[in-house]
């Protein structure tokens, strides 16, 4: 029960989606990266917060973005910085309300007057800066520690943002991974399941990982991307075998195979075509054109509800993956008590 074919074809599912979620999660950080969506984000989080409407363009926004404490944040003069904390937000809104009052040379009215300023363009953001600097009472310090708390609640929600943003291209991502390397769920559990063999191959690989990779599975890690690389090369070697070679069929199910031709042995007819309830089926080589159409579209369509299965299963991340393979490999390794060894009666000697 602990060892079963069932639970070894799970397990290797399950392993199969932490490698491909590994490479999900790598393809996410490059999109990230490269469409510099941490700085958009926090762009859109500080728009929000010095312009009534988040969306538009505003001249206050570019102003603050143009402080030196947020200006040098960023690689270069060309980009915006992705990280900002709450102090150097404050800081900058401080200096950016001194730099729109030029008239004033005391800074708490300079202060206020750069409030004016913002309120000019922007009435409700300069109404609740207002608030901010009467609930301070004047005073710049305690006023930038209340525009502090103002940015940690804002990034709360643009953490938010963010997340919704990247499960968007996580999910097309994943959809893209599975269809790439044609990882079909259906089709894997239907090849493990008719392979024994390979499904224990598949777990034992897996516990080797679990063992090799306690801390989660990290792909930035030197080490672990070498031991993920390993288990993906070991992964493609067992997805094919030498009696399919000539078939053109891989076991695992990974990959794609452009042969669109029908074995001999895929489609089985009873007598008289009727139902093979208590018969002994013979297998027949498909000639009718409707039977092949119907077995494309039949395949097509397991293939493309096992590629979302897979997209959506990859798209939940590898921390998740990484976690229940844990789970299911302490499952294996238990072992049932055994029942002859409990006593059923106790005598007591008088």
């Amino acid at each position: 029960m602990f060892d079963s074919i069932a639970l070894n074809v799970v397990i290797s599912l399950v392993f199969i989606y932490l490698l491909y979620s590994l490479l999900v999660t790598t393809l996410n950080e490059g999109i990230a990266s490269f469409f510099n969506l941490r700085a958009k984000t926090l762009e859109k989080g500080i728009r929000r917060m010095l312009t009534d409407h988040g969306d538009q363009v505003n001249g206050i926004v570019d102003d603050f973005y143009k402080q030196p404490l947020i200006k040098y944040l960023a690689e270069d003069n060309t980009k915006k910085p992705s990280y900002l904390n709450s102090a150097s937000f404050a800081n900058a809104l401080v200096h950016l309300c001194h730099d729109l009052a030029t008239d004033l040379p005391e800074a708490p009215s300079k202060l206020w007057a750069g409030i004016q300023k913002i309120k000019e363009t922007n009435p409700q953001t300069g109404k609740y800066l207002e608030t901010l600097y009467n609930d301070a009472s004047g005073d710049v310090k305690k006023f930038q520690e209340l525009a502090e708390n103002w940015f940690n609640d804002t990034m709360e929600r643009a953490t938010g943002w963010y997340k919704k943003q990247t499960q968007k291209i996580t999910l097309a991502v994943a959809f893209v991974v599975a269809l790439a390397f044609n990882v079909d769920t259906i089709g894997i559990v239907k090849n493990l399941s008719a392979n024994p063999k390979l499904a224990t191959q598949m777990v034992e690989m897996a516990d080797q990982y679990t063992k090799l990779n306690q801390r989660g599975g990290d792909p930035k890690d030197t080490a672990t991307a070498k031991s993920i690389k390993e288990c993906l090369d070991k992964a493609k070697a067992l997805t094919t075998h030498q009696s399919d070679i000539q078939k053109g069929n891989a076991i695992l199910g990974l990959g794609w195979s452009w042969s669109w031709s029908i074995p001999k042995d895929t489609i089985r007819c009873c007598v008289n075509d009727k139902k093979c309830a208590d018969r002994t089926p013979y297998k027949l080589a498909v000639k009718s054109t409707g039977n092949k159409i119907r077995y494309v579209v039949e395949t097509l369509l397991s293939s493309l509800l096992g590629l979302l299965i897979t997209a959506l299963a990859i798209s939940l991340g590898a921390p998740f993956w990484f976690d229940l393979l844990n789970k299911f490999m302490q499952l294996r390794g238990s072992k049932p008590t055994d029942d002859k060894k409990t006593p059923t009666s106790v005598t007591i000697n008088t």
